[in-house]
């Protein structure tokens, strides 16, 4: 169940539930965005659960593909955030509360491994390969406070037949980014099971030009977290990715565009399934 304006206001919605290959799934999502370029004020509150499987790929000289791992995850997340400055020049503030839940067990069957690609084929994993992956899928929640700040100076640039040979298309030129830092707190934790004690970022950033008949963008992402009071202290879980697009629309061939991408993303020191 969607819709993404709720009984013709801005508010929108999802519910959706189901099974997954071995448990079930239920996300649940109601958020005010940002409206285009005017909008002022933005909230979001979202529940996820979800029971499935990750997969690890693993060296060749292994004799198999891939390892798979049964996976339950549990999140929650409300939040406030505000726009400040003029359309075109938006400085953004943001408060929000959120908490995250990683379990292994409790499942019918444990770490398995598939050969040549083959999911439909399982065997359970060898002894090494479940050692190796150990310090992986130990259970561990995090709630955090998080504060967001950003910036986005973007005005907007019309171009016909972009994507298609009638219509037009309204490109986003000039810069954003946004701050996420995120500081962990004692809050609904149980005799059983502690809160993990981390200081959390995320950032990310787009950038555009539209000079003459090229398009030029770019956008990048970079997340990570400190681990305090922990065998694993330090920086862990960091992971980035970015993107570079270009387009071209030729004069002497002004029914097509050249498009290009070149995409990378990489992770280190990572401590659970990403």
């Amino acid at each position: 169940i969607e819709s993404t304006r709720l009984l013709g206001s801005n508010w929108s919605t999802k519910v959706e539930g189901g099974e997954t290959r071995i448990g079930t799934f239920f996300e649940q999502d109601f958020s005010y965005p940002f409206l285009a370029e005017i909008g002022r004020f933005s909230s979001k509150q979202s529940i996820l659960h979800r029971e499935d499987l990750f997969a690890y790929y693993l060296p060749d000289d292994q004799g198999y593909s891939h390892a798979l791992q049964p996976l339950r995850q549990e999140s929650g997340e409300v939040s406030l955030a505000t726009r400040v400055g003029r359309p075109g020049k938006w400085t953004l503030l943001g408060l929000g509360l959120s908490r995250q839940q990683l379990s292994f067990g409790n499942f019918s069957t444990g770490t398995e491994v598939i050969r040549d690609r083959d999911f439909s084929t399982f065997e359970a994993a060898p002894s090494l390969i479940e050692q190796a992956l150990h310090h992986q899928i130990q259970d561990r929640v995090m709630t955090r406070m998080n504060f967001v700040v950003g910036q986005r100076n973007i005005q907007y640039q019309k171009r016909d037949g972009l994507n298609g040979l009638k219509g037009s298309f309204d490109i986003p030129v000039g810069g954003e980014f946004d701050l996420t830092v995120g500081k962990s707190i004692n809050f609904l934790e149980t005799s059983d099971l502690q809160n993990e004690k981390d200081l959390f970022f995320s950032l990310r950033g787009y950038g555009a030009i539209a000079p003459g008949r090229w398009i030029l963008a770019s956008s990048i992402s970079l997340q990570g977290r400190r681990i305090e009071d922990s065998p694993q202290s330090g920086w862990k879980d960091i992971l980035g990715e970015f993107d570079l697009y270009t387009s071209w629309k030729p004069r002497i061939t002004p029914r097509h565009t050249l498009f290009a991408r070149f995409s990378g993303s990489g992770g280190w020191e990572t401590t659970a399934p990403c």
